[in-house]
C-alpha cells in the first residue's frame, strides 16, 4: 500500500496534477488490484483489497479532503455568461456543434451527456407556449448521471428560432440512424445524436476563452437560471442533482442561491420586528406553545395544527362556525371584560389548615413564587427602558377597569426587570373577553420549581363521578385574580398604547398586582392551593373529591359524609378568603348553600341530572356528551354538508380536521372507539399530511361523507354510556380465562393457549400465500388466535395475548385512560377491533423473540395448511 501512494505522488510531482485527480488515481489503482483477476485471467491469488490498510485508506482520505478544499475555484470552469453564449454561438452557426451548444444550454447540461442522447429520446413540441418559448424533454440513458442514478428525463424549454432548427435536426438525425439500423434491437448500442468530432469543435471554441472549458457550459446555464430567480428545488428538477449540497457547488458554494438569499432578508426582516425584552437580547419564543413566538408566520403567534386527540373539544372558532370574527374587539363591543374585584387568598390561612409535611413543603414553594424573582431566571439581566417593554392589545375602557379592580397599578418610578405582553382571548360560549398576560421570562422560568401538576383522566373521573348518589361542583371565582403578587411587581410591567389617566395623572406603564394568567407558574400556585383546601377531604372515607385547578368536585354515596365534606370545605375556603362562584343548576345560578338539608337536597339534584361537569353531562350512573357541544358537531356536519353541494361555502384544512377532532373527544365520552371508524383515521392522516396551509381550502366530496356519516351519527344521537375504565393488567395467569402466546412467520401462525382448568393447546396453521412483512403476520396470526377462543370462551372473558411483536403491546388500550387499542396499519386494527370486541378488558404483554415458545409452531406452519389444534401434556407454560 505504501508503494501504491508513493508511485501516485511521483506522478503526480512530475505532471503537476491536481489533488482531485491524485484522489481518483489513488481510487483507480485500488479498484485495479481488487479486481486483478478479471484483468490477468492467469492470476490464480488472493484478491488485494489495499483499502483496508490504515496507511493506504488515510492517504486516500486526506487526497479527498484536500480535493473537496482546494475545489472552491476550479481552473477553467468559471461560469458561462450569457454574453460569452452569444458569442460562441455566432462562431459555431451552421456546424453540428451550435445544436449541441444549444441543447447543452438549455437543458443546463454536461456536454458529453448530450453528446450521447439517442435521437429517439429527444421530444421537441411543436408549438410555443404563452412566453415563447417551446418545451422540451430529454431521456438521458449514458453519462455520469445516468451511471449513477439511472435513467432520468430533463424538462426545459428554448426559444421558437432555436427549437426549430433542433427539431429539424433531431428528425435527420433520427432518420439517419434508422438507415442505418433499420430492426433496432433494444439491446443494442445506442445511436448518439452528436459525434465526438462536434464535441471537440465546440471543446476547442471554448479553450479560446481564458476561464471557460466544457464544464462551463452547464455551470453558466445554472448560474443564468438562479439570477433570474429560479428558486434551488426548480434547479435541481433542471440540473437532476438528487442532493441540494452538489447543486450549491455549481452556484458558486450557495453564492447565487436566490432561495439562500431570500431566506436571509427574510430572516432579517423578522428579527427587525422582534421586541428585545432583556436588555439587548433577541427575544426568545413565549413559552405558551410550539406555535407561538418566532415559530410562528412573521414572529407572531400562530394558531397550533388541530390534534386528532385535544385535551378539549374545538372551540367554534376552529370549525368555521364563526366566520364573522375578524380577530379584532371591533366585532364584539358588548361583551364584557372579564376582570372583577376580589379579595386576596389569606396564604398564612391556608398554610395553617395543612397537615401532611409534603403538601406543606409544595405550598410554600408555590408562594415563594408570588414573592420572589430569583426563580424567574433572568436576575443577572440588565434593566429594560421603556421602549423594550411590550405594547399590550387593551382598549381604554378595559385599561380603566383593570385599575378599578385592583389588577394593575401604576408603575411610579419603579425599575423594569421585565415586561408582560397582554391581551384578550374570545370566549364566546360565555359571550366576554379573558385578559391574558404573557410574562417576557416565561423562556428562562426554573420549570423544576414549579409545582407539579396532575388530574385523573377523563375515563377515571367519569368512572369516579358516575357512581355516586350525591354530587357538588365548586368553581373558585377569578381564581388567579385572588393571589397577590408581593415584591416582583418590577417584573411584571405592562405597557399601553396610550395614556391612561388615573390619580390626576397620565400613565403608560403600569405593573402586575395580582397572579396573571399566561405565567409559567399560575396553573402550578393556584392548584397547589387548591390541593391545600381539599386535602383533609381526600383522607375522609366514602367520600371522592377531585380538582382541576379552580374546580372542585364532591361526590358521596353517604348523605352524612356528603354534607360533612361539603360543609368542610367551605369552611376551610371561607377561613382562607377564598371567594367562590354560585352553581349553575338547570341552566340557572343559585348561591352555594351552607344548610345542610340545602346542600343535600341540591347534592341530590345534581346527583340524579342532568349536571354538567368540564363538558360531559351525567345523568345519574350515565354520562354524555353536554347539549351543547352535540349542537356544535351537527353544525359542523351541516356546513361540510353544504360545502359539498355548494362550492361557495368555503371549508379549510384546519375545520375538518377539528371536525375529526371534535368526534374523537366526544367519542371518548360515550365509549365509542376509533377501532370502528378506521377510515375517520386514515381521513385524519391523510389531511394532516398534505403540504400547505392549515387555512387552505380543501374540498369535501361525498366521499368524505360517507366517511364520516356512521361515527357522525352515533355521536349526534348521544346517548348515556355507563362509563368503562379497563382495569390494569394482572400478572397471575388464573385471573384470565385464557392466556395465549402467540407468533408468526412468513408461511403460518402458531400459540400455545392455556385455559384456567390447567388445559393446554397448540394451534398453528398456514398462510395462503407468503407474508413477507411481521407488520401483517403478526397481527393477523393474533386475529387467528382470537376468533379461535371466541368459539370456546363466552363474549366478555378476560384473555391475554402474549407476542414478540412491539406493536401489538404499544397500540394496546391503556388502562385509566382508555386512549389506545386502535392503529392506522389496518391488519393491526383488525386485530384490536376482534379482540376489545369480545374481551374489552383484554391485555397485551411483550415477551423477547428468543424466548417466545410459539416461535416452533409457527414456523413449522406450511404454506396453505388449514388450522391444527391440539392438546398438549407435561409443558411448562
Amino acid at each position: 500500500p505504501k508503494a501504491v501512494v508513493e508511485m501516485v505522488l511521483r506522478e503526480a510531482r512530475k505532471r503537476h496534477w491536481a489533488w482531485s485527480t491524485i484522489s481518483s488515481s489513488l481510487s483507480t489503482v485500488a479498484s485495479a488490484l481488487r479486481d486483478l483477476q478479471y484483468y490477468v485471467p492467469s492470476y490464480n491469488g488472493a484478491v488485494i483489497d489495499i483499502r483496508t490498510d490504515p496507511y493506504f485508506r488515510g492517504a486516500a482520505s486526506h487526497a479527498t479532503r484536500k480535493a473537496r478544499v482546494t475545489a472552491l475555484r476550479p481552473q477553467k470552469s468559471a461560469p458561462l455568461s450569457y454574453a460569452d453564449f452569444d458569442v460562441l454561438e455566432s462562431q459555431l452557426r451552421g456546424s453540428d456543434a451550435w445544436y449541441l451548444l444549444q441543447l447543452a444550454w438549455h437543458l443546463a447540461a454536461r456536454v458529453g451527456d448530450t453528446r450521447r442522447l439517442d435521437p429517439e429520446n429527444v421530444r421537441i413540441a411543436d408549438a410555443a407556449g404563452a412566453h415563447g418559448n417551446v418545451a422540451v424533454e430529454a431521456l438521458f440513458t449514458e453519462g455520469k448521471g445516468a451511471f449513477f442514478w439511472g435513467p432520468y428525463t430533463i424538462h426545459s424549454t428554448m426559444p421558437a428560432p432555436v427549437a426549430k432548427q433542433l427539431k429539424a435536426f433531431f428528425h435527420e438525425r433520427r432518420q439517419a440512424a434508422r438507415r442505418t439500423s433499420p430492426q433496432r434491437d433494444p439491446g443494442d448500442a445506442p445511436y448518439h445524436a452528436f459525434s465526438q468530432t462536434a464535441q471537440r469543435e465546440l471543446s476547442v471554441a471554448l479553450g479560446r476563452f481564458p476561464d471557460h472549458s466544457c464544464r462551463s457550459i452547464r455551470r453558466g446555464a445554472l448560474v443564468c437560471n438562479a439570477r433570474a430567480g429560479a428558486t434551488d428545488a426548480e434547479l435541481q428538477l433542471l440540473s437532476g442533482h438528487k442532493r441540494r449540497d452538489t447543486l450549491l457547488r455549481y452556484l458558486g458554494w450557495g453564492h447565487e442561491s436566490t432561495e439562500a438569499a431570500g431566506a436571509a432578508a427574510s430572516r432579517a426582516t423578522k428579527l427587525s420586528r422582534a421586541v428585545t425584552p432583556m436588555g439587548g437580547d433577541v427575544a426568545a419564543p413565549m413559552k405558551m406553545g410550539r406555535w407561538s413566538g418566532f415559530n410562528g408566520e412573521r414572529g407572531r403567534r400562530v394558531r397550533a395544527p388541530p390534534s386528532l386527540f385535544p385535551r378539549q373539544a374545538p372551540p367554534s372558532s376552529e370549525l368555521g362556525l364563526q366566520d364573522d370574527y375578524d380577530g379584532t374587539q371591533d366585532a364584539f363591543k358588548d361583551w364584557t371584560l372579564h376582570a372583577h374585584a376580589v379579595s386576596t387568598v389569606n396564604l398564612p390561612a391556608v398554610r395553617a389548615s395543612i397537615e401532611s409535611d409534603d403538601l406543606r413543603a409544595a405550598f410554600d414553594g408555590a408562594v415563594s413564587l408570588l414573592q420572589s424573582a430569583g426563580c424567574y431566571g433572568i436576575a443577572d439581566r440588565p434593566l429594560l427602558t421603556a421602549s423594550q417593554v411590550p405594547v399590550s392589545k387593551f382598549t381604554h375602557e378595559q385599561w380603566t377597569r383593570f385599575l378599578e379592580v385592583g389588577k394593575i397599578r401604576p408603575l411610579g418610578g419603579q425599575e423594569i426587570r421585565s415586561g408582560v405582553r397582554g391581551f384578550a382571548v374570545p370566549q364566546p360560549a360565555k359571550r366576554r373577553w379573558r385578559p391574558v398576560f404573557e410574562t417576557l421570562y416565561n423562556p428562562f422560568f426554573q420549570q423544576s420549581l414549579v409545582p407539579p401538576l396532575s388530574y385523573p383522566s377523563r375515563v377515571e373521573r367519569r368512572r369516579c363521578i358516575s357512581g355516586y348518589t350525591y354530587r357538588l361542583e365548586l368553581d373558585h371565582f377569578a381564581w388567579f385574580d385572588q393571589f397577590p403578587l408581593l415584591g416582583v411587581g418590577s417584573y411584571h410591567v405592562v405597557r399601553s398604547a396610550m395614556p391612561i389617566r388615573w390619580d390626576n395623572a397620565e400613565h403608560e406603564l403600569f405593573c402586575l398586582e395580582r397572579l396573571p394568567m399566561g405565567a409559567t407558574q399560575s396553573c402550578g400556585v393556584a392548584n397547589t392551593t387548591t390541593w391545600a383546601l381539599m386535602e383533609p377531604i381526600i383522607r375522609m372515607d366514602g367520600v371522592f373529591v377531585t380538582s382541576m385547578v379552580d374546580n372542585v368536585i364532591i361526590c358521596s354515596n353517604e348523605p352524612d359524609r356528603f354534607v360533612e365534606a361539603v360543609r368542610l370545605y367551605l369552611t376551610r375556603a371561607q377561613r382562607c378568603s377564598a371567594d367562590l362562584n354560585d352553581i349553575e343548576v338547570a341552566g340557572r345560578k343559585v348561591p352555594v348553600p351552607s344548610d345542610p338539608d340545602d346542600i343535600l337536597r341540591l347534592g341530590a339534584q345534581l346527583g340524579s341530572g342532568p349536571a354538567a361537569f368540564l363538558g360531559e353531562e351525567y345523568v345519574g350512573s350515565r354520562v354524555r356528551n353536554q347539549p351543547r357541544k352535540v349542537a356544535k358537531l351537527m353544525a359542523a356536519f351541516a356546513r361540510m354538508r353544504d360545502a359539498c353541494d355548494d362550492p361557495r361555502v368555503v371549508v379549510t384544512r384546519r375545520q375538518l380536521a377539528s371536525f375529526v377532532g371534535l368526534c374523537s373527544w366526544m367519542a371518548n365520552t360515550l365509549n365509542v372507539s376509533l377501532r370502528e371508524h378506521w377510515d375517520v383515521l386514515r381521513l385524519f392522516s391523510r389531511v394532516a399530511q398534505q403540504v400547505g396551509s392549515w387555512d387552505m381550502q380543501l374540498p369535501v366530496t361525498p366521499r368524505v361523507l360517507d366517511v364520516l356519516t356512521p361515527l357522525y351519527t352515533v355521536l349526534a344521537a348521544n346517548q348515556p354510556v355507563v362509563p368503562h375504565c379497563p382495569p390494569l393488567p394482572s400478572l397471575v395467569d388464573d385471573d384470565y380465562a385464557a392466556v395465549a402466546i402467540v407468533d408468526a412467520s412468513g408461511t403460518g401462525y402458531g400459540a400455545y393457549v392455556r385455559f384456567t382448568d390447567g388445559r393446554i393447546f397448540e394451534v398453528m396453521g398456514g398462510w395462503h400465500g407468503h407474508l413477507r412483512h411481521s407488520a401483517w403476520a403478526e397481527p393477523i396470526g393474533g386475529l387467528k388466535i382470537v376468533e379461535w377462543l371466541r368459539g370456546r370462551l363466552p363474549r366478555g372473558a378476560r384473555i391475554a395475548v402474549v407476542t414478540d411483536h412491539g406493536a401489538m403491546c404499544h397500540g394496546q388500550l391503556r388502562p385509566g385512560s382508555a386512549t389506545g387499542g386502535f392503529s392506522l396499519a389496518y391488519h393491526l386494527n383488525s386485530f384490536f377491533r376482534a379482540l376489545y370486541s369480545f374481551s374489552p378488558d383484554a391485555a397485551v404483554f411483550y415477551v423477547e423473540g428468543p424466548e417466545n415458545i410459539a416461535d416452533a409452531p409457527s414456523r413449522a406452519a406450511r404454506l396453505g395448511s388449514p388450522q391444527i389444534v391440539k392438546e398438549v401434556f407435561h409443558m411448562q407454560f
